[in-house]
């Protein structure tokens, strides 16, 4: 036994590090956009899933919403000419669309739809960020990018350092830790939590909420010209919510997507296949032979979805040396004020995790 102990200290001791002066982790839009305001060649970035470029493209119908939002994109986007949420969500009650704000009501809105019942404007990805159809990005970003599954993650107080394990047994260990991903999976994997302040952590767990169930359409033609935001609810009887997106174009080719929140705790995979189910039978109603101009279709979960959960934003100040969030829930330090009145900290979704974007830029060591 004796033996077997001094075994596993030298092989604890062997035990080699690849060293990063940055590390980002995340998959969305967030920490690509990131990586593409680092110049250094050190930078590395590592996601979960697989990242498909398509994934950023064309789409737009819950990108800006609501005033602060849209208010902070036409001062960081003024040549695009943003305009002021011209675009108003409907929901479908009795047959027909119908405006928020009117007479008739749409069934019980979940915790998470809300945002989408304010009006948005369109907003076209490739416009505003041109790296996203930059080929030499993503050959940049192939050289830089690996696929890992994450096992911990840990602060080294005496280095001043980061260490993220995976289970393939690599270990990094990084100046600057990028964290794109929520702030509740870093809580979870936090090794060394008790040495963090508890409203930091408070902060991390109260960004875990509902999933998104999202399903997506492509069209062999253009099924309805409506832009606006949709609403169709999933049941008249029982509080399940709606399904919730819209229609849009890209490179002459035709998609409707929509996503749909649900309790990861109450819902299994017989229950999502009965929500596809009746989405697909309502939207035969709305739009008669909708079913045949199915080309393909795209289903997936998603755990990262956005929780607006902005009740401690100055848990920041307790962030330990060489971390950084940069995604929809970061919490943000509210030190850019290119928006009046203090809504700076009312951003949300992606205006939100463009602010953290720019924040952190110029924070991470050099």
């Amino acid at each position: 036994m004796k033996a077997l102990r001094k075994l596993k200290k030298e092989n604890l001791e062997e035990r080699r590090y690849v060293e990063l002066k940055k590390l980002i982790i995340g998959e969305d839009f967030h920490s690509l956009h990131f990586f593409s305001l680092c110049e250094e060649k050190e930078t590395k970035i590592i996601c979960v899933e697989k990242i498909d470029r398509k994934t950023f493209l064309g789409k737009n119908f819950h990108r800006i919403r609501g005033k602060e939002n849209i208010e902070y994109c036409r001062e960081l986007f003024p040549h695009l000419n943003i305009k002021w949420g011209e675009l108003n969500p409907t929901f479908f009650k009795e047959n027909r669309f119908r405006p928020f704000g009117g007479r008739s009501k749409p069934e019980k809105l979940l915790k998470n739809e809300n945002f989408f019942t304010q009006k948005s404007t369109d907003f076209k990805m490739e416009d505003a960020f041109p790296f996203l159809i930059d080929d030499d990005f993503w050959e940049k970003l192939s050289l830089s990018i690996q696929q890992k599954q994450l096992k911990f993650v840990e602060f080294i107080q005496e280095e001043k350092k980061w260490i993220v394990e995976f289970f393939n047994g690599e270990m990094f260990k990084v100046d600057s830790l990028i964290w794109g991903l929520p702030p509740w999976k870093f809580s979870k994997l936090l090794r060394n939590k008790s040495t963090f302040d508890s409203k930091f952590i408070e902060y991390c767990e109260g960004t875990k909420g509902p999933f998104s169930l999202s399903i997506k359409f492509h069209l062999t033609k253009v099924v309805s010209e409506n832009k606006e935001t949709l609403f169709i609810p999933l049941s008249l009887t029982h509080d399940w919510g709606h399904f919730i997106g819209g229609f849009y174009s890209h490179s002459n080719e035709f998609f409707l997507e929509l996503l749909n929140f649900f309790d990861p705790e109450e819902v299994n995979e017989e229950v999502i296949s009965k929500r596809i189910k009746i989405l697909k039978r309502s939207l035969d109603k709305i739009y008669p032979q909708f079913s045949s101009c199915i080309q393909r279709e795209f289903i997936s979960v998603n755990e990262n979805t956005t929780q607006s959960y902005f009740s401690h934003n100055d848990s920041i100040e307790s962030l330990k040396e060489g971390l950084f969030f940069v995604g929809e829930d970061a919490p943000l330090l509210g030190e850019q004020k290119l928006v009046e009145n203090n809504s700076y900290l009312k951003l949300s979704h992606f205006s939100r995790g463009l602010a953290s974007c720019y924040e952190n830029l110029g924070l991470v060591r050099d």
